[in-house]
């Protein structure tokens, strides 16, 4: 079932229709994602080794500065710029779900075919970062 949300002025344009989720959707999910990663595992690997090492790296220079308040800082600021480091990922995932041939250089070719786009989406999220990051270092001052 879905609702539709109407706007409030006399013609009542329609602005969004939103979907009922159920419960069950989020397994849905987890085992359209498996299937994915068995049947492009070195990308989906590579792209989950890539995230790590620059976690670690990222950790690892807040302890050498000694700045270990960063780390839930930077953590939390992680969930504002995940969704773009993960545009390869969801490029070889529709490619999958075409029946298409998909690697890690379709997922690089659809962002540099995209580029104005996700450049203003990812300046618009590091605005977000930076602004979080500036909020919560005055919280932990």
């Amino acid at each position: 079932m879905s609702h539709i949300i109407l706007s409030t002025y006399s013609d009542h344009r329609k602005l969004a229709q939103v979907e009922d989720i159920a419960t069950e959707q989020p397994w849905r999910w987890l085992a359209a994602g498996w299937r994915d990663l068995k049947r492009t595992p070195a990308t989906s690997i590579g792209y989950g080794v890539l995230i790590t090492i620059a976690s670690y790296l990222i950790t690892l220079g807040t302890v050498m500065s000694e700045q270990f308040y960063l780390i839930p800082v930077l953590l939390g600021g992680f969930f504002l710029v995940a969704p773009a480091l993960g545009l390869g990922l969801y490029e070889v995932s529709r490619r999958l779900e075409k029946g298409e041939p998909a690697n890690i250089l379709h997922g690089v070719r659809a962002i540099a075919q995209h580029s104005f786009q996700v450049g203003t989406m990812g300046a618009a999220m590091v605005v977000c970062f930076v602004a979080w990051f500036l909020c919560a270092n005055l919280v932990f001052m």
